[in-house]
């Protein structure tokens, strides 16, 4: 229906019941996610008083744009223009991983590239922090997600061989299942249709 009807977007909604279900990406979600051309917002539901309600206060207001420096990334951050007038605050973060790190880059090499995408953003006229953390790439992002409060997450999402496109990639199945709030998934198909 997406592309038939041209859409810019997809949303989800999503909620977790036990601290295991949490951990789960619900079938539709997931569904959605392994064969979604257009980015792919996955909504927080919380309860509330009169039931539930959805989690998005000023939803893109804050961005934490997490990127492995990729073309997954790099699609993902040429979609964040589209977000103009609705972002005021963007939070670029890397995580140097274990495998970065063995190979001899620095979280020196890191914060270089991040400032570099700065470039890209100043259009915008939004404010810019740049985040270097060094661990494993889940839960840096989560670590970063709670430091920095951010209303969405923006990740590229990886494609996926025709065997496992039954399965997202893992850092962003990860995030997305333990993530308390909005997650904005880039797929790479998004570059041929966006």
């Amino acid at each position: 229906m997406a592309e038939h009807v041209g859409a810019e977007m997809i949303v989800v909604g999503s909620r977790g019941q036990s601290p295991l279900e949490n951990r789960l990406v619900g079938s539709t979600t997931r569904n959605v996610a392994r064969t979604a051309v257009r980015p792919l917002l996955v909504e927080r539901i919380a309860k509330a008083e009169a039931g539930h309600e959805v989690v998005r206060e000023h939803l893109f207001e804050h961005v934490l744009f997490a990127t492995d420096f990729s073309a997954n990334g790099e699609r993902a951050l040429a979609f964040l223009p589209s977000l103009r007038g609705a972002t005021r605050w963007v939070t670029l973060l890397h995580v140097l991983g274990r495998e970065q790190v063995d190979r001899g880059l620095t979280a020196g090499d890191s914060r270089e590239r991040l400032e570099a995408l700065v470039v890209n953003l100043e259009a915008m006229d939004v404010e810019i922090e740049v985040s270097v953390r060094e661990g494993g790439v889940v839960e840096e992002i989560l670590a970063e997600e709670e430091r920095v409060g951010p209303t969405v997450t923006l990740l590229g999402d990886r494609g996926q061989s025709r065997p496992r496109q039954l399965l997202l990639g893992s850092v962003c199945e990860s995030v997305v299942a333990r993530r308390h709030g909005n997650v904005l998934l880039v797929p790479p198909s998004w570059a041929l249709t966006g």
